[in-house]
């Protein structure tokens, strides 16, 4: 009977410190590739992972055991030599952010006179494919050190094509026996008479009754052992913040049903066509383009790789299909962006939500820079970021709305911002200091206080945004105005003041020539546009000072309103 191991590392599995890596890594690949006891001795003293290492060192070196290396093989590696291969996985782990749990050592052992050396390739293309880890670099050889041969596999879990982390079937080690009966079958090689996985006319079978599919496409058989991939990061943030079906999903939910209806190439091309699709040549293999067209008739192309789909990559395509070239196919028509639940609102609600979070999260990080660390302030805090809760899908359609964020942080912290409009460049806070106010300057934030105050308010210049915090006074706020002034500000809105106060600075903001409005006068403005004569933007001089006419301010504020409805 073949026997299937998996070797594990009792430590921490998701440490993802890179030095850690190279060393479990480096001494794993010498080892298999080598049999360098040496690389063991050296990875079981250096990386922290001592058992791991101390224990594979204590089987090698059993009764002046030793080790040989009969044969060797690479998948999805560049090279050959164990040092670069070190380099390669390292390089490969660092950018998927990877930790220990991705390194898997595998070993497979036969019964004496089972041929091995001449089954070791198709063996370890048999057990990749049945873990799902086709795709992903493995490093094998063939020792026979023992009365009973077997082979080592080092295998990082990383998809080399997309760079994702490549999760194993739930039971993996079920999988992995059902892998071996497949082996035994197809090789000749030895079985336990009572073993309960083997391979019957092609199918295969549990317990000499149960049918799981058959034996040559892992693919088939139960996805409780092999649970299908879902969507990537990438396609669950787009669908997050758009509200439509992602390119992603739809090549997931399409693609697959018309390659197993579709063998020849023109008629898979011509369907994917219908479809809105189209398959080309990618930079490191095929990849497909979706054409899509939103409600306004507006058309856009989104590229997703081939690979999503398990077992259809740029290989296997061009193995069915032939060589993939770029615009290949018939002419392409755009389809209907669909919205996620079918709910043609739903992309309006998904928009607004996201536009709330992210200045929600924008102003809650300032704020939180400007507060003193102590726990009163991170508590107060925590909660007005507990009362800004954005309605439910139904709350929405019913015409609730959001909890103004400024109006919360000010009731919870006692923070105002001043925010200038967009003017095409980012603003870095400078020290101006004065004869009322102090500054210093600390982690890309300037920090101005009262000379000669203990405890008094105090302003918070992050360039682009000026906080203040405790009893603001009309020194407070005009320096706050000066401060966006210098930037070359004219339109500043305001989130978290009173209607007293915000008169008071957009007094003051009349004398800076600055016109102060409060924050949520944007989602006041009608969204159509009104054609009117347009008088002056400022009418003329009085006492030496310009004077913003009403016909400015609402431009200004237009001007902030189809900003803040683009940048997202």
């Amino acid at each position: 009977m073949t026997i299937y191991h998996k070797c594990k590392s009792r430590e921490a599995a998701r440490a993802t410190d890179i030095s850690r890596l190279r060393g479990k890594t480096s001494a794993l690949i010498h080892y298999v590739w080598r049999a360098d006891l040496r690389a063991l001795a050296r990875a079981s003293m250096e990386t922290a992972i001592n058992s791991y290492h101390e224990d594979l060192l204590r089987y090698v070196q059993r009764d002046e055991h030793h080790e040989e290396v009969a044969a060797t093989l690479v998948r999805n590696v560049l090279t050959d030599n164990p040092n670069l291969m070190t380099g390669e996985m390292a390089a490969l782990m660092e950018e998927a952010d990877a930790g220990d749990g991705v390194v898997e050592h595998v070993i497979v052992s036969v019964q004496q006179g089972d041929d091995l050396l001449g089954n070791f390739e198709e063996a370890v293309e048999i057990l990749v494919e049945a873990l799902g880890v086709g795709n992903c670099p493995v490093i094998g050889a063939v020792h026979a050190d023992t009365d009973h041969m077997h082979f080592h596999l080092v295998i990082i879990r990383v998809d080399v094509d997309t760079g994702e982390v490549v999760d194993l079937p739930q039971y993996d080690q079920i999988r992995g026996q059902q892998a071996l009966a497949v082996m035994e079958h197809r090789f000749g090689w030895k079985r336990e008479e009572n073993s309960r996985w083997e391979v019957v006319e092609g199918r295969l079978v549990l317990d000499g009754t149960a049918d799981h599919g058959p034996a040559d496409n892992p693919r088939e058989w139960p996805d409780r052992y092999f649970p299908p991939a879902g969507l990537s990061a990438q396609g669950r943030r787009q669908e997050k913040t758009s509200g439509y079906v992602s390119a992603e999903r739809r090549i997931r939910d399409i693609v697959p049903g018309l390659i197993a209806n579709n063998s020849d190439r023109a008629s898979f091309l011509a369907e994917l066509a219908k479809e809105g699709i189209e398959l080309v040549k990618a930079h490191r293999g095929a990849a497909y383009v979706v054409h899509m067209e939103d409600e306004r008739g507006r058309h856009r192309r989104e590229q997703v790789k081939a690979s999503v789909i398990r077992g259809w990559g740029a290989k296997a395509l061009e193995r069915r299909y032939g060589p993939i070239g770029a615009g290949d196919g018939p002419a392409i028509q755009s389809k209907k962006t669909r919205p996620k639940g079918g709910n043609p609102e739903w992309p309006r609600y998904t928009l607004a939500k996201s536009q709330y979070r992210e200045r929600l999260n924008a102003m809650s990080q300032n704020v939180r820079a400007a507060l003193p660390g102590v726990v009163s302030a991170r508590e107060a805090l925590s909660a007005a970021r507990s009362a800004c809760v954005f309605p439910t899908f139904e709350e929405w359609q019913s015409g609730a709305r959001p909890p103004d964020i400024g109006a919360a942080l000010f009731a919870h912290c006692g923070a105002r911002v001043l925010e200038r409009g967009s003017s095409g460049s980012r603003s870095h806070a400078v020290p101006v200091p004065d004869k009322i106010f102090i500054a210093s300057g600390a982690g890309g934030k300037v920090i101005y206080t009262g000379r000669g105050t203990i405890g008094g308010p105090r302003i918070v210049d992050f360039g682009d945004k000026v906080v203040l915090t405790g009893r603001t006074r009309d020194e407070e706020i005009r320096k706050a105005l000066q401060l966006l002034s210098i930037r070359g500000a004219h339109v500043v809105s305001g989130s978290g003041f009173s209607r007293r106060e915000m008169a008071r600075a957009q007094k003051i903001g009349n004398d800076l020539d600055i016109v102060v409005f409060p924050q949520r006068e944007i989602f006041q403005i009608p969204a159509v546009h009104v054609e009117t004569q347009e008088p002056p933007a400022r009418g003329p001089a009085k006492d030496g000072k310009a004077v913003v006419t009403q016909h400015g301010v609402q431009t200004a504020l237009e001007q902030q309103f189809n900003h803040d409805l683009n940048r997202c």
